[in-house]
């Protein structure tokens, strides 16, 4: 049996790191997650060593220096079929989700997908309209076992391209979700959580782990974006973002404000946990917990083992997935703490809002209630239940 001791995540092209991240906190057996995006595309921002699919290729070989799994999506899963054939011996198991996986989609009945796409980005490398590749001959030689996800009601890649595929790999099961489209691990995470799950557990082991340690300090992207638990010495850190977070000028004023110190005061005291991201060694966001107390006059307290979430992020730095990646990595770690959720307020008018939905926070009825600047903060819950209890981020 093969040891793992990573997992890569491929978006497709729009290109966000945090695509996986619904289906990745799912997912209970530990290892180091990987989660990439692409220069260039999506509203990812260029860099001048990304010119085209050749590039990706490479970057994704880059991370495969240890036997790791590949979980694919759309475009990635090209990439991940390119990055097999070129490394069969680092990949342990491959999953292939909605993608064209090297065949000619157009075909096999696949919609022209191009307008769409550059009218939601608008900022897209113009080469991934030109991408086009016939990998059935290579296809044939890739023995990873491999599974192959697809919805039958996705115009983009038909259920038959999968059938496709199935036929060509020596080693492929397809697993068919009924009604879905082309976002199953938005769409439907949890089931596809699950059949990833059974295809990467089958004869698998993890070198030198045991049941519940705790997970690494540091989680890499795959970028120059790096997510680290937050410690003791970060404590002036988060106050700049607790300063960001309650549109306080500054930490000295976020200082003054009881309530908003609250969320920090005596950093870290016991049950606190937070993550840092930083770029280039550069903190640009910050999102930590802390369990309050019934009498402790918290703006939405949910429970006795609820911690209340505080996250922020540098101007400049939202819209990139670092917000994402943020409260998918804390609630990994809440999930090795057992605690039974995260809970957060929002202002009314906050577009971050639909960010928490995404990671699955959901409003609680009679949580809206006035705040400090005469609107309203709503009360939002992430539950956290057996499946979120994963060993590593």
């Amino acid at each position: 049996m093969q040891e793992v001791t990573r997992r890569i995540f491929l978006p497709g092209a729009g290109a966000n790191p945090e695509y996986w991240s619904l289906v990745a906190i799912k997912l209970s057996h530990q290892t180091e997650n990987v989660f990439l995006s692409w220069p260039g595309l999506g509203d990812e921002p260029p860099s001048p060593s990304v010119q085209g699919i050749d590039d990706l290729v490479a970057m994704v070989v880059a991370e495969m220096t240890e036997p790791c799994d590949l979980v694919a999506q759309s475009l990635g899963g090209l990439i991940a079929v390119r990055a097999t054939v070129a490394r069969p011996d680092m990949v342990r198991r491959l999953v292939l989700v909605a993608t064209s996986g090297g065949v000619p989609v157009r075909t096999l009945g696949g919609c022209d997908w191009r307008d769409d796409y550059y009218r939601t980005y608008p900022r897209a490398a113009r080469w991934i309209g030109n991408v086009t590749e016939d990998l059935s001959d290579e296809l044939r030689t890739i023995h990873t076992p491999t599974l192959l996800i697809w919805g039958d009601n996705d115009p983009i890649s038909p259920v038959g391209i999968g059938r496709h595929l199935q036929q060509l790999l020596p080693n492929a099961q397809l697993q068919i979700v009924s009604g879905g489209n082309h976002d199953l691990a938005r769409t439907h995470p949890q089931l596809v959580a699950d059949m990833i799950e059974a295809h990467l557990l089958e004869h698998v082991t993890f070198p030198n782990r045991t049941p519940f340690q705790p997970p690494k300090r540091e989680f890499m992207t795959g970028s120059d974006l790096v997510l680290r638990e937050a410690t003791a010495a970060d404590e002036d850190t988060l106050w700049r973002f607790l300063a960001i977070a309650s549109y306080e000028p500054n930490a000295e004023a976020a200082k003054r404000v009881p309530v908003v110190a609250a969320h920090l005061r005596a950093w870290p005291r016991q049950g606190d946990f937070g993550v840092l991201a930083t770029r280039n060694q550069v903190p640009v966001g910050a999102a930590w917990a802390r369990q309050f107390g019934p009498d402790e006059g918290a703006t939405y307290y949910a429970g006795p083992d609820v911690p209340e979430v505080s996250i922020a992020v540098l101007p400049e730095e939202r819209g990139k997935g670092v917000g994402g990646l943020l409260l998918h990595h804390l609630a990994v770690l809440a999930a090795n703490r057992r605690v039974a959720g995260l809970c957060l307020n929002v202002r009314d008018t906050n577009p971050a809002r639909r960010l928490y939905e995404r990671a699955g926070y959901r409003l609680v009825d009679g949580a809206a209630i006035p705040n400090r600047v005469g609107g309203l903060s709503l009360g939002m819950r992430l539950l956290i239940g057996p499946s979120h209890r994963v060993l590593g981020p």
